[in-house]
């Protein structure tokens, strides 16, 4: 019986070394990727110390022109925009972030989906916090978004079961970047879907709450941003947003459904989202409204 217990103890040993060597060789593949999304999202968690910051989902990343900014503001600027991401993600970046340096301005884009309204984003989610899963807020937030996930999350196996595949894909990316901006060029065949209502996620509300006012108590100057979709017929949530963010000072600064952008599908590549033309006059049409909202 000794014997078999030692054998087992072995075994085991073997098995956890192999699952523990397998995550240290994907944390060295992913660190070795240099172009797509895996790039973008180790520049903004560990390398960036752009004064301006943008966050926000892909409609972030595709409607903020950082040469623009950069320019019309005179400071450096990132665009950490990452895909189907809302604020239980930022939340967590803007940790990450304050971890390495304190950024002057955040221009964050307000999708309702993933920041205002009640979505289940939990599953992907829960996947952007693969590379940082250790991480002690990262670590919570899977464990609150389901916690049959954050049991097998500490196998690295499990947890990187698929991502090989996804950073040699990345790596193969020709998608141009400007500073974390991905632009779009042309007009793909829009199709306008009609959304249903939604209902405002207290959740959410809370996780906003403590952005504000982390931002608030590291001197970050903080601006809430609607940028426009294509023959929107969503409830403009503006107003709600006022309400909450008027509690710290926070702007809001609304285009969701201004008609100078939402009739023009010229300047966009889908419905929700715009081309490198539409951006690059949305982008100037803010600069003004920034400067503004907040003293820099």
């Amino acid at each position: 019986m000794r014997r078999f217990f030692i054998k087992l103890l072995i075994f085991t040993a073997i098995i956890v070394g192999i699952d523990v060597g397998y995550g240290l060789y994907c944390d060295h593949i992913r660190r070795g990727v240099q172009s797509g999304m895996t790039r973008l999202d180790y520049i903004a968690a560990y390398e960036t110390r752009a004064d301006v910051l943008v966050f926000g989902s892909s409609r972030a990343r595709r409607h903020y022109d950082t040469r623009i900014l950069r320019d019309s503001l005179g400071m450096s600027c990132f665009n950490c925009g990452y895909n189907s991401m809302g604020i239980g993600f930022f939340k967590f970046r803007l940790k990450q972030i304050l971890d390495r340096y304190t950024p002057k301005l955040i221009i964050y884009d307000i999708t309702p989906m993933y920041d205002l309204m009640v979505s289940d984003a939990r599953k992907v989610n829960n996947l952007r916090m693969k590379p940082y899963f250790f991480d002690d807020t990262a670590y919570a937030m899977v464990r609150r978004n389901d916690f049959k996930e954050w049991i097998k999350y500490h196998s690295a196996t499990y947890r990187y079961h698929d991502a090989i595949k996804d950073y040699k894909a990345d790596s193969r990316s020709k998608e141009t970047f400007y500073d974390g901006y991905a632009p779009l060029n042309g007009t793909q065949k829009i199709e306008v879907k009609r959304h249903a209502g939604m209902t405002p996620d207290p959740a959410k509300a809370r996780l906003l709450e403590e952005l504000m006012s982390v931002c608030l108590q590291r001197g970050v100057k903080l601006v809430f941003v609607l940028s426009p979709y294509y023959c929107n017929d969503m409830a403009d949530p503006a107003d709600d947003l006022r309400k909450l963010s008027a509690r710290y000072g926070v702007p809001v600064i609304d285009h969701f459904c201004d008609s100078r952008f939402i009739s023009d599908s010229t300047l966009y590549w889908d419905a929700a989202h715009m081309n490198s033309e539409g951006a690059a006059r949305f982008t100037r049409c803010i600069i003004s409204e920034i400067k503004a909202s907040v003293r820099l």
